[in-house]
């Protein structure tokens, strides 16, 4: 991050180096919490579960082997 915010700032904003001690550190609350999404991808959604009456028998026997 600090080689980028150096390049950005020789190519875009022209403005004079900052020594890297004398930048503020980032604010963690800016950072994104990962969480893992295999519940949500596996879970069924709603409209599966009102268009599954729909699904002839045959296909619904297949279901199984694409999982």
């Amino acid at each position: 991050m600090l080689a980028k915010a150096i390049d950005d700032n020789k190519k875009i904003y022209y403005e004079k180096n900052i020594p890297t001690n004398e930048l503020p550190k980032l604010d963690p609350q800016n950072f994104v919490n990962l969480v893992p999404m295999t519940d949500e991808i596996n879970q069924k959604s709603e409209i599966d579960q009102k268009l599954s009456t729909m699904t002839p028998p045959a296909v619904r026997a297949l279901e199984g082997e694409l999982k």
